[in-house]
């Protein structure tokens, strides 16, 4: 009878030296935001927005408050309220359709 077991060996362990992943949405800061993620490895946020059944991609950014912005406009442009802090004078611009020098 009994016992089971094949396979031996210890559990597997992570390697101190793997950082945590970073959260998806959030800038340094610890700000959240929607509409944007982190572009692999390289620092760099992406911004896209959801629109008739399709996704858009808005762009590449330095920063997540840029893309958070661009995707922001993007929902002004679309007649939607703004969900990343854009203020209303700003929406007013972008629906406009005025940009900044």
């Amino acid at each position: 009878g009994g016992g089971g077991g094949g396979g031996g060996g210890g559990g597997h362990i992570m390697s101190p030296s793997i950082p945590a992943p970073l959260p998806a949405a959030s800038d340094p800061a610890g700000r959240r935001y929607v509409g944007i993620s982190r572009v692999g490895r390289s620092g760099r946020w992406k911004a896209e927005i959801r629109h008739d059944g399709r996704r858009d991609y808005l762009g590449c950014f330095d920063t997540a408050a840029q893309a958070a912005r661009a995707f922001d406009e993007a929902c002004v442009r679309l007649g939607r309220a703004p969900r990343n802090g854009l203020s209303a004078e700003e929406a007013a611009v972008v629906a406009a359709g005025k940009r900044d020098p």
